[in-house]
């Protein structure tokens, strides 16, 4: 029968496990039914082969681990009904070859370490962590169990501990098959224990709104990375991690800061093993508010019906702010009654910031230049009868002032191509005597410094008006416009001066007067 076997590996199918005899030598295999029992928790069916009373029974198989198995056999006859169970011990032979892998790792004194110390291979990848156990010496005289990880042929060995001083220490990690495995093998490893993990932290700045508090961070390992977490409280017990201020070594204090203390924790974190150390700074004193700073300018253009618009610059979000207009008289300047909004028709501003908290300042804008009054706009028109002895009139139309304007009047005559200034000013006209042709006059109207001018272009001698009632052409003028001694109220004649006429079938032409020059009269400033 089957004796031996090695762990991990497999028995073919043709191995033979038991034997057996009938004394009938006319049986055969089909007489028998077979079933093994292998003895590590696995059963399979059998092969029965032979004959004339000698038969054998094989199969096959394949041990998980070494040991001693009591494998057995069931033969049945089944023509007879009768069994049979032979026995025999297996000894499962140790198949795994441990090969171990020392490393090289970190510690500080006084901080535990945990890591990985060891690894190891296995030349039976079907065996599983849980087929080993570990121990680790540490070199310090203290020796724990170890954690085995891992399968299919490696597996680490990893544990926990804190040494106690500086230094370099030999750490012994042996890995062990599981009994009744024999299976073993042990690694050696360096622990270097440095100085302890240390950080210091200190704080710079004036607690104080708006300025910057900045916080200086050492360690004992320079490699370490040092993170900072700013804190504040109300009563300089109780510290809460400030949001917005996470591993930043800086802080600009903000409105919402003050009255409160702050300080600052830094954390270093070894990198290579992970080890921190932590340090937190001395607090401030509370906090205080800024120093509030105002400033004001005037927009907007210095003009009667123009508005100025006070800009108020405040440095502290919480400031209420508010305005007084002002008014220079002489040398002094007053406030103007009601101008307390930011904006104004004309004049200097004032403003002032109030904090919640009690602070203000005041801040007052560089005076307007001096206020001008609007520039006027105007329009004039002529009215009378363009005749020797008659009248005309120039009215003046001011559309945009209405205070203390005046008004001032120049006529013209037209000479040629020429406008010729008429000695006088007034707002009527009287010619007597002579042809004159006459259109609209100009006028000027003047307040202080500005002045605006219009100019009427309506004709006094319209052909529509058609020639005025009793005026006569005076022979022997040739040219008179009707050819005869009276016009007639013909709409295409314009109408005559003293002893002159004009006329026009097709369009207007100027007056000619003795001297058969064009003449036409206008106000001009």
């Amino acid at each position: 029968m089957l004796s031996a076997a090695t762990e991990g590996v497999a028995l073919p199918a043709t191995t033979t496990v038991a034997s057996f005899t009938d004394t009938n030598a006319g049986d055969t295999t089909a007489t028998f039914t077979a079933s093994i029992n292998w003895r590590d928790g696995s059963t399979s069916a059998g092969t029965v082969t032979g004959g004339s009373g000698a038969f054998t029974v094989s199969g096959g198989h394949s041990y998980a681990d070494e040991g001693s198995d009591a494998l057995s056999v069931t033969v049945t006859d089944t023509a007879n009904n009768v069994q049979i169970s032979p026995s025999v011990t297996v000894t499962v032979a140790e198949a795994d070859a441990l090969t171990p892998h020392g490393t090289t790792f970190t510690a500080n004194p006084a901080q535990a370490f945990t890591g990985t110390v060891a690894t190891f291979t296995d030349s039976n990848a079907t065996n599983g962590a849980g087929d080993f156990s570990a121990t680790i010496a540490w070199g310090d005289g203290t020796t724990t169990a170890g954690t085995v990880m891992g399968g299919s042929g490696t597996f680490t060995v990893s544990g926990s501990h804190t040494y106690a001083a500086q230094g370099t220490d030999t750490v012994a990690v042996t890995l062990t098959d599981n009994s009744p495995g024999t299976a073993t093998a042990t690694a050696s490893s360096t622990a270097n224990v440095g100085a302890q993990l240390t950080v210091q932290v200190t704080r710079s700045g004036t607690p104080q709104e708006g300025q910057t508090l900045t916080a200086t961070a050492s360690s004992s390992d320079s490699q370490a990375a040092i993170h900072y977490q700013w804190q504040s409280s109300i009563d300089g017990v109780t510290f809460s991690p400030i949001a917005s201020a996470a591993d930043a070594s800086t802080y600009v204090l903000q409105e919402t800061d003050e009255g409160n203390e702050l300080r600052v924790i830094a954390t270093a974190v070894d990198p290579q093993i992970g080890a921190t150390a932590s340090a937190m700074s001395t607090p401030t004193v509370a906090v205080t508010d800024i120093a509030p700073t105002l400033s004001v300018t005037i927009d907007g253009a210095p003009q009667q019906g123009q508005t100025l618009t006070a800009v108020a610059v405040a440095n502290d979000s919480d400031g209420t702010i508010t305005y007084q207009w002002q008014i220079l008289s002489g040398a002094t300047w007053s406030n103007i009654t009601g101008a307390t909004g930011s904006t104004y028709h004309v004049t200097e501003a004032i403003a002032t910031s109030i904090d919640p908290d009690g602070g203000g300042t005041t801040a007052t804008s560089t005076p307007t230049n001096p206020v001008i009054d609007v520039t006027p706009t105007i329009s004039v028109t002529e009215s009378g009868t363009p005749q020797e002895g008659r009248i005309l009139t120039a009215t003046v139309h001011v559309t945009s002032d209405g205070d203390r304007g005046t008004t001032r009047y120049q006529w013209q005559e037209l000479i040629g191509d020429t406008w010729t200034a008429i000695a006088g000013d007034a707002t009527n006209l009287q010619r007597d005597g002579g042809q004159r042709r006459f259109r609209a006059p100009r006028a000027r109207h003047v307040h202080g410094r500005h002045g605006a001018s219009g100019i009427c272009n309506q004709q006094s001698d319209e052909p529509d008006r058609g020639p005025t009632a009793g005026v006569v052409c005076r022979a022997p003028f040739s040219d008179c416009a009707c050819g005869r001694d009276s016009c007639t109220a013909d709409p295409r004649h314009q109408l005559r001066l003293g002893r002159y006429s004009i006329s026009d079938n097709q369009r207007p032409h100027a007056v000619r007067d003795g001297h058969r020059q064009p003449r036409q009269f206008r106000l001009q400033r």
